[in-house]
């Protein structure tokens, strides 16, 4: 297959990991429409969408099936930090992983040293859920969660349940303290999707690729 860079014509081979931007279009010369392109006619494709080679295939994610890899707007959504929840991935059991932020304040304690606790409920349908990150503010420092100071005081945070949160403080200086959370969980409603990893098929599409 060829396509144009400043008026000339060169020839590539259009993989799932091609490098050309979304929406290009280029000559074609082939009989089998490669993933991820669509045929516009007069021998030219243009593709609609990005693949990363290796990654596992999600079925049905923004209505996009493709064995290779990951669509740009699911990869787009990776990055996005809220605190309404956003779809990031698949669990093994084929079901979407979601993030969300969770903002909460340390509990008070009125000894160094004692330990607190108090609960924050993060949802009521959650089948699973962890931690991704987090860190409490400490004027301008980001002090990771589950820390301990030179004094063996700590501030920790840990999944209790599926749906609540639970934090421990024992350092009257951290008391009130803001507390940012990353949030992965799947849902116990959803339903279970096809999932499947790269398999040696599809290593030999590529190798037959770069022999022809």
């Amino acid at each position: 297959m060829k396509y144009k860079d400043n008026g000339e014509y060169k020839y590539i081979y259009v993989k799932s990991f091609d490098t050309l931007p979304v929406g290009a279009i280029v000559e074609y010369n082939g009989s089998t429409i490669p993933d991820g392109w669509t045929d516009i006619g007069n021998n030219k494709i243009q593709k609609t969408s990005q693949y990363i080679e290796g990654g596992a295939s999600l079925s049905n994610v923004y209505g996009t099936s493709n064995k290779n890899g990951y669509t740009q707007e699911y990869i787009n959504e990776l990055g996005t930090y809220s605190t309404d929840e956003v779809r990031v991935g698949t669990w093994a059991n084929g079901k979407p992983v979601y993030r969300k932020l969770i903002y909460a304040t340390c509990p008070n304690t009125n000894t160094n040293g004692t330990f607190v606790n108090s609960d924050i409920a993060i949802g009521s349908n959650n089948e699973i859920s962890f931690i991704e990150w987090g860190y409490f503010v400490d004027g301008d420092s980001r002090i990771p969660i589950n820390y301990s100071n030179n004094s063996g005081y700590m501030m920790k945070v840990f999944s209790f349940n599926p749906n609540t949160l639970r934090l421990f403080n024992s350092n009257t200086s951290w008391n009130g303290k803001d507390v940012v959370i990353s949030l992965l969980f799947t849902k116990i409603t959803d339903t279970a999707q096809n999932t499947r990893s790269i398999s040696n098929e599809n290593t030999d599409e590529v190798v037959d690729d770069e022999m022809r």
